[in-house]
């Protein structure tokens, strides 16, 4: 999965860096301020988790992490802050983030568990991120940051988060900057998660809104159907194939990263309605049109990429499945920038 730098953009501010400063500190990953700053620009998990540890290391701010995750609201986060915003309850509101989660570019993954007498929201990483990276901490930080905010925002109260559970992929920091707005925490335990009275879940939200809710869940769900899967067998497969693009990748091979055997790996595909074969087509396809419209390579570098045999069999495949040659493709996307059409 690739990302923008939208939130990355408010570690830079809360960080209080200079741009000079910022081409400086990221200058060893081939990264510059202007990229982070070009709409159009993405990254992968990993880059993201450098620009996180590196930035927040040379932030005058310790808490610089933490602080530009609080500094995020629903409004920031599009059609899916509208739904969200919009749910009955706190309850509701978590049920719709663990399943449209995809369309906030989510940086860590999440899950639910509701007990007798309080419930936890679980933060873990997802299948892109190794935890034992130098960033993840700071990563932590901003999402600790950001879901804190957002349930304030929402309940229009700060008591709502009776504790932090932190486990050990949480560092110091994390507890200090945690601690420093107040919230109790709970440290060595086995998972990092926010704590709520079962009271607080069914607690409505001041910005409910059946109607606009509504609305905003059927753009969500269309926005689903256009997104890629990004989760669980489909997800780990593609994050695979589009790591290792440019070999001719097997399912045995996804397979033995994965740690599973090749027929297992066929068998959960088909349970989620996919195969290998598509999914190995669509990652192909889609990094073909995004290196057609965002770079000057040419078809023949775009075929090696992609992990093509050869041109030939690129262009065919190209065409077989958008209907223009890679050539044509191009020049449509040119002229529709030109003439200022999507």
């Amino acid at each position: 999965m690739s990302y923008t730098a939208a939130k990355v953009l408010e570690l830079i501010d809360e960080a209080a860096l200079e741009p000079s400063e910022v081409d400086r500190l990221l200058a060893p990953l081939g990264i510059s301020s202007s990229d982070l700053r070009d709409a159009g620009r993405t990254f992968r998990m990993d880059e993201i988790l450098n620009i996180f540890s590196i930035l927040a290391e040379n932030a005058r701010d310790r808490f610089a992490a933490y602080r530009a995750g609080r500094k995020m609201r629903m409004a920031h986060l599009g059609v899916f802050g509208l739904a969200l915003m919009s749910q009955p309850d706190l309850r509701t509101a978590l049920d719709f983030v663990l399943k449209y989660r995809a369309l906030s570019s989510p940086m860590i993954g999440l899950g639910v568990e509701i007990g007798e007498q309080e419930s936890r929201l679980i933060f873990s990483p997802i299948h892109a991120i190794n935890p034992a990276d130098a960033g993840y901490p700071r990563l932590l930080d901003f999402n600790f940051g950001l879901v804190s905010a957002l349930i304030e925002d929402g309940l229009g109260r700060t008591d709502a988060i009776s504790a932090i559970h932190l486990s050990g992929l949480a560092d110091d920091m994390t507890r200090k900057a945690l601690e420093s707005s107040g919230f109790r925490i709970v440290a060595g335990a086995s998972q990092d998660a926010m704590v709520f009275a079962n009271a607080v879940m069914s607690a409505p939200l001041r910005y409910r809104n059946p109607i606009g809710a509504a609305i905003a869940l059927k753009l969500c769900d269309q926005a689903m159907a256009e997104t890629p899967a990004m989760f669980g067998i489909v997800g780990r497969t593609r994050a695979i194939l589009i790591a290792n693009a440019q070999k001719p990748i097997t399912a045995a091979v996804v397979a033995r990263e994965l740690n599973v055997s090749e027929r297992s790996l066929r068998r959960q595909l088909a349970l989620d309605g996919a195969n290998f074969r598509d999914l190995k087509h669509q990652v192909q396809g889609d990094l073909a049109r995004k290196f057609l419209t965002q770079t000057r390579m040419t078809a023949e570098d775009i075929a090696e990429a992609t992990g093509f045999s050869d041109v030939a069999n690129f262009r065919r495949f190209f065409r077989r499945n958008f209907g223009l040659s890679p050539g044509a493709f191009r020049h449509a996307k040119r002229s529709d920038r030109y003439l200022g059409r999507k």
